[in-house]
């Protein structure tokens, strides 16, 4: 194995910039939950607030609590590079282990790899907010307990 210093440090550098791009994507992803606060929103109750280090949006209603956790970038079937959100139970039964609802990414585009049902659509992270949301506090309402 060969080390190269100097491209090994610019290639972590380019790695930071990108990082930074995505999590003001996730901020964009954050701030479009606010339409739960608003009248349009049939649904009340719906509670969030993204963490002070812009990594983790946290989800409450009607008693399950969920958590969006910006991970880590990871390469793409087309050599681009996505950025991996985990979404996690926060309030699992006692003596359970927070379990793991699902996970998705989004590029730098802010397109994620969910599939609309019926067409070949792939939604953006912050037009689709309310929907990705909606989609893990189901999952997480309808989780039987162990």
């Amino acid at each position: 194995m060969k080390l190269a210093p100097e491209s090994t440090l610019n290639g972590l550098l380019s790695l930071k910039k990108r990082y930074v791009g995505f999590q003001s994507r996730f901020k964009e992803f954050s701030d479009t939950l606010a339409w739960f606060d608003g009248a349009a929103c049939s649904l009340k109750g719906v509670e969030h607030s993204l963490s002070d280090d812009g990594r983790t949006e946290t989800v409450s209603f009607e008693g399950a609590t969920i958590a969006f956790r910006l991970t880590r970038l990871v390469s793409s079937a087309d050599g681009g590079t996505r950025i991996l959100v985990i979404c996690t139970l926060e309030n699992p039964i006692v003596g359970e282990d927070k379990p793991q609802l699902g996970s998705f990414t989004f590029d730098q585009t802010g397109r994620t790899d969910f599939e609309v049902v019926d067409t070949m659509d792939t939604p953006d992270i912050q037009e689709s907010a309310p929907d990705i949301v909606a989609h893990f506090l189901l999952l997480a309402l309808r989780r039987p307990p162990i």
